[in-house]
């Protein structure tokens, strides 16, 4: 059977992965289907080196290799990251689907923070962080906002427009330790609060609002102190938006998850301490602050969980899947459609059955219903007589540079719907082979694999070539 009708149907990237499935070691076990579960094996070879790996999703049913598409790469001259931040900003405004939450944080460093004074001990520097990063943190606890789907929440967003001349600097690149996420982060000098007018950054950053919270903060900690003087010195500011990647079918898809709009600096307090803490008389308190005002987006999602299924005929169970929203389970409204019924069936509550046999797929596409809008996702299934094993005409071979020869795969049972394999090399610098013809290249020894596209069960040819 050719190749491209047991992959007829997966994507361009999908069929590029089958193709380029990592090389895999030759000690490496099977890893087992395990019946009613999806679970991920990772298979590595590891050799001069160098690690290949090979990522699989098992479906309930069956092994499908699945494929991680390769991500495009991230803008690099400022216009284009300013360009690519206000492209994502501008997608988030599609309300049916996203809402905005909001809130205010307020950190103090602790290692930074200081009391002078001749009656300043340990306590008081406990008392005077707890305190001063609660009482602060109240200051903004309703600046917050909860959103909800269908809100217009460009009231509540910053403007995001600055020029390449406001920033000092600007980084694109991938999170660290975070699959697939992005961060874009921009550094601006520090503001003069004092010179606000004419500083769009500043704008950005409401520091037009200092002095109501200084007074605020006055009135927070009349019961224990007056506040004799305050000084705020503000370091560069810093807004970060984080953007989440993904390759679908259709190519890659970037979603902006949150902005943040950080501040941090350095306040300086006079203070005469009263009430019960009066005999600490006038201190002097300073501190690190960071003030940073979260922007998160939340998204209707509908996502059916595993994309392929191999199964056998009249194998039966529901279709995984998960929604996103401010819906209840209860109040769902999904909609299952099968391209052949024929093959496999799908009700109205997502359970498939597999009715007969087929070298094709049939797409199983769920559509979910939320506020007249419609959320769609697809998956496959493969409804075929499973292979179950896999041999090699030869397990061991000695050869010459130059040489060549053909291993014969023979896959059980003979009537398998799907009988391809693949074929790998552990060196190819010692070894190539391309379907099932081996040429010998240099001296030295690696193994040859074939593996079984259903079920991905494999066989190891070592060869020796000699000088």
């Amino acid at each position: 059977m050719d190749e491209r009708e047991v992959i007829a149907g997966l994507d361009e990237e999908e069929q590029k992965r089958l193709e380029k499935i990592a090389k895999l070691d030759a000690n490496q076990k099977r890893k087992k289907v395990i019946f009613g579960a999806v679970t991920v094996a990772l298979i590595a070879m590891f050799f001069a080196g160098t690690v290949f790996g090979a990522k699989y999703i098992l479906s309930n049913e069956g092994t499908m290799p699945l494929p991680q598409g390769d991500y495009a790469p991230v803008q690099e001259t400022p216009d284009d990251i300013f360009a690519e931040v206000n492209r994502l900003i501008a997608d988030t405004e599609q309300y049916d689907s996203v809402k905005l939450n909001s809130r205010f944080r307020f950190r103090i460093d602790g290692d930074s923070l200081a009391v002078t004074g001749e009656t300043a001990d340990e306590a008081l520097l406990r008392y005077v962080k707890g305190s001063v990063e609660d009482r602060l943190s109240d200051l903004y606890s309703e600046n917050g906002h909860t959103g909800e789907f269908g809100e217009d929440f460009s009231p509540y967003l910053p403007d995001f427009d600055f020029t390449e001349a406001d920033v000092k600097e600007i980084v694109f690149a991938p999170k660290e330790d975070d699959d697939g996420r992005l961060v874009a982060s921009f550094t601006f000098d520090g503001c003069d609060y004092s010179a606000l007018p004419g500083t769009k950054v500043c704008e950005i950053f409401a520091l037009e609002d200092l002095s109501a919270t200084v007074e605020q903060a006055k009135a927070a900690f009349a019961d224990d102190m007056t506040v004799n003087a305050i000084d705020i010195a503000y370091d560069d500011f810093k807004i970060e938006a984080n953007i989440s990647r993904s390759v679908e079918n259709d190519g890659e898809t970037r979603e902006l998850n949150s902005l943040v709009y950080l501040r941090e600096g350095t306040v300086t307090l006079g203070v005469t301490f009263t009430g019960n803490l009066a005999a600490f008389g006038e201190q002097a308190i300073s501190f690190r602050i960071a003030c940073s005002e979260d922007y998160s987006f939340d998204r209707i999602r509908f996502r059916i969980t595993s994309h392929a299924h191999f199964i056998e005929k009249g194998a039966s169970d529901e279709i995984s899947h998960r929604v996103n929203s401010d819906q209840s389970v209860s109040d769902y409204v999904i909609r299952w459609e099968s391209s052949d019924p024929e093959i496999l069936s799908v009700d109205e509550d997502g359970f498939y059955k597999g009715k007969a046999v087929s070298d094709k797929p049939v797409t199983v596409t769920g559509t979910y219903v939320y506020n007249g809008h419609e959320y769609s996702d697809t998956c496959l299934f493969y409804v075929r007589k499973p292979v179950k094993s896999v041999k090699l005409s030869e397990t061991e071979l000695t050869m010459a540079p130059g040489e060549e020869t053909t291993l014969e795969p023979l896959v059980r049972p003979d009537d398998a719907t799907f009988k391809d394999v693949y074929w790998f090399s552990t060196d190819e610098s010692i070894v190539t082979v391309e379907d099932g013809v081996v040429k010998a290249v240099a001296p030295g020894q690696a193994g040859v694999y074939v593996i079984t596209l259903d079920g991905n069960y494999k066989k190891t040819c070592q060869i020796t070539v000699e000088g």
